[in-house]
């Protein structure tokens, strides 16, 4: 069995110094290493409030005290990122029971109208509301079979890719390390990244919404059809989808905002539903991320655009030479 942990040092070299003593000490056992995140965290703190942020993770780290039991040792990171180094045969079962628990212990921090409808709705200065994802934990596996030789920078790496593939799903979730599924999504990923579809009635703004963002390096496809935009978005999926909810063929409302956020071909792309006289939180049901009223300022929405991609396009970024793991970031 793997020694009791003492409680978690935020000394980063006192941690990395435990932790090759734990590796180094144990090279014949079967262990695991566990990376712990909550993801839309720092979105449900911007509704919510500094106070019921400080709330939400002292219930997971009250939750992870709990699960982390049996010798394994536990580390907090930062303000929602944990390690746990665990014995590989309970690595599964033990990721499993912290989301179990978590999906039960976070309810209590959302309203009852934020609970029925599965998501939070945020909304800027000017009038964009934004779909907010319930808050998940997710939870990075990389076992020790076929990583003795590892070093722990990238020990860390692949535990840190391996917890961000585990938020492609909206739920709670844990994910094995898998250096051919990584490879596969960034290629994915990559392809999708510049590909913007606008569906806009009005020929002028659809025109200003195309050259602007054709000078900003995206490929853009305009139509004013809601038919023809459905067969553009499925046969060749964009990044980024501007959808106007009035268009020239279909009639008005989120019908075709929802048909499209149902396709799986479209998993990954954004959905921004850019109207007028549009009810925003039936637009953003509907499965929109992102409401833009109109009329509205162009630099804003390309802003918004940007973001998004960049909030989806995390990277853990390992320097050259330095193992440490305070080297990373999101």
């Amino acid at each position: 069995m793997l020694e009791r942990p003492i409680q978690p040092p935020l000394d980063f070299e006192r941690m990395e110094s435990e932790l090759r003593h734990r590796f180094g000490s144990h090279r014949d056992q079967d262990w695991a290493l566990l990376y712990i995140d909550l993801s839309n965290f720092r979105l449900y703190n911007q509704i919510y409030g500094r106070v019921a942020g400080e709330k939400m993770l002292s219930t997971l780290q009250s939750t992870l005290d709990r699960c982390v039991t049996g010798g394994g040792l536990l580390y907090r990171l930062g303000a929602q990122e944990f390690l746990a180094l665990v014995e590989g045969r309970r690595a599964e079962g033990l990721a499993c029971e912290i989301c179990l628990q978590w999906e039960k212990a976070s309810l209590g921090f959302y309203t009852r109208q934020d609970r029925q409808r599965g998501f939070l709705v945020g909304t800027d200065r000017h009038g964009i509301g934004r779909r907010c994802p319930l808050v998940t934990v997710n939870i990075g596996i990389v076992p020790a079979a076929g990583r003795r030789e590892w070093s722990l920078a990238q020990l860390f790496s692949s535990a840190l890719q391996t917890n961000l593939d585990a938020q492609a799903n909206q739920s709670c979730s844990y994910c094995f390390a898998n250096p051919e599924a990584h490879l596969q999504a960034s290629s994915v990923a990559d392809s999708l990244s510049h590909r913007v579809l606008v569906v806009e009635p009005d020929a002028a703004l659809a025109y200003l919404l195309q050259t602007t963002l054709e000078m900003r390096g995206y490929e853009v496809v305009v139509t004013s059809s809601g038919q023809e935009a459905f067969k553009l978005a499925v046969t060749n999926p964009p990044r980024v989808i501007i959808l106007d909810l009035f268009t020239s063929d279909l009639p008005a409302g989120p019908f075709l905002c929802q048909e499209l956020r149902r396709q799986p071909e479209l998993e990954k792309t954004f959905l921004i539903v850019a109207a007028t006289n549009a009810d925003r939180e039936e637009s953003l049901a509907a499965g929109a991320d992102l409401f833009v009223p109109k009329p509205f300022e162009l630099n804003e929405l390309l802003s918004w655009i940007d973001r998004l991609i960049e909030e989806s396009a995390k990277v853990a970024d390992l320097p050259t030479g330095d193992p440490a793991f305070r080297g990373f970031r999101r």
